[in-house]
């Protein structure tokens, strides 16, 4: 791989993450809450997921299981760190903003392992529509469980 398309990757993290930072930013500031402005964070937390988990990936070249295991610890570590701070992961307890940031940023590294996830199968022989079979199953069995 040239050092181009490393930089390349780290490069488009860099601008989707400000992008980002800043949509997540306008919405945590917002006073009442306006979908759009939610659902372009969203949209953004995705995007620069999606860059994230390709620079993991391929740039630094520890591919996409030590991808996915290095944002499965981030994962659980900004879930351990917002539990002990806030005393509460649910989503019905964001009533400040620093439970927000919180929510922001285990929305973006889980949005991010699910990118290099999905890769990850997708590239040990299931491919992209046994891959997505497989999430489907599991989100409905996590659904049916609730």
């Amino acid at each position: 791989m040239t050092m181009s398309m490393n930089l390349g990757y780290l490069i488009g993290t860099a601008i989707f993450a400000t992008i980002f930072i800043a949509a997540a930013a306008t919405q945590i500031a917002a006073k009442n809450f306006h979908p759009f402005l939610y659902w372009f964070a969203i949209v953004d937390s995705t995007t620069v997921g999606t860059t994230l988990a390709d620079f993991f990936d391929r740039s630094l070249g520890i591919g996409y299981l030590g991808g996915s295991l290095i944002l499965a610890s981030l994962v659980v570590l900004s879930l351990g760190i917002w539990y002990w701070t806030m005393g509460s992961v649910s989503v019905n307890s964001i009533t400040s903003r620093k439970v927000e940031v919180f929510y922001w940023v285990t929305i973006t590294f889980s949005q991010t392992l699910g990118t290099a996830l999905g890769d990850w199968m997708a590239v040990t022989g299931l491919g992209y529509r046994c891959g997505a079979l497989v999430f489907a199953a599991g989100l409905a069995i996590v659904a049916c469980a609730h």
